[in-house]
């Protein structure tokens, strides 16, 4: 089975956003759909961002991170587009932005397989969804890694479910993509491979321009104050 997608039918979204480890294809792709995109910057502006977080595990430091936290803390909207962004040495989810980081890894689909849910949302607007994802639509972009052991999103958008698998237990489970609020902003975890199969798949075309449309709305206006426990709150998260 396939499925023939027309390129005009993918909307253009008229939105601003703030970039670090996204790739120059994606960059160049988002910007004949109407995105602007500018690099991070080590300040945090007196106004609310959406950034796009790609890889950035080879060389990513310490005060990224509290940048990020900072941004967020403030107001901004951040979109970890990629789950291997939090990863430090041998630890997946180090950089995770949470002090309960359970883990993010890879399963194993081949006989016994995942399958992936997601529930009715604007992240999904124009693609198949509202339940059990079709893997012959998806195909590539069906997400590998799992977040599990976390504190359970606000929001949860997808997940995945396997059940009779051939593990101890016999099942196992974890959130594909879930909204975070942090402060008086949030953050997107997304294990979908979005960026790794732009301008190769209608899938990944939609969902990018669908999350930035989305998470443009959670953003505008000017910076909210820190926290007064924004250092307790960096040291719990392991950024210091």
């Amino acid at each position: 089975m396939f499925h023939l997608t027309d390129p005009s039918s993918l909307p253009r979204v008229n939105a601003g956003v703030v970039t670090w480890g996204v790739p120059d294809v994606a960059l160049s792709w988002m910007k004949t759909h109407g995105v602007t995109a500018l690099p991070l910057t080590t300040t945090v502006p007196q106004h609310r961002e959406l950034i796009l977080v790609g890889d950035v595990s080879a060389d990513s430091q310490v005060s990224d991170w509290k940048r990020i936290a900072e941004g967020m803390a403030r107001g901004s909207t951040a979109v970890f587009l990629s789950p291997k962004a939090f990863k430090q040495g041998k630890d997946a989810s180090a950089r995770l932005p949470l002090a309960r980081k359970g883990r993010v890894y890879e399963f194993n689909d081949w006989l016994y397989h995942k399958e992936c849910v997601a529930k009715p949302h604007p992240i999904f607007e124009g693609l198949q969804g509202q339940g059990v994802l079709d893997w012959y639509y998806y195909g590539p972009v069906l997400p590998r890694y799992l977040f599990d052991g976390q504190d359970t999103p606000a929001e949860v958008i997808a997940a995945a479910f396997a059940t009779g698998y051939s593990t101890k237990g016999g099942y196992a489970s974890g959130v594909l993509m879930g909204i975070y609020q942090f402060n008086a902003g949030q953050f997107i975890v997304n294990s979908f491979p979005i960026l790794e199969n732009i301008d190769n798949h209608p899938v990944a075309d939609r969902m990018l321009l669908n999350l930035i449309r989305y998470s443009a709305d959670l953003v505008g206006g000017p910076a909210a104050e820190l926290p007064t426990d924004f250092e307790t709150q960096l040291t719990r998260l392991g950024y210091q």
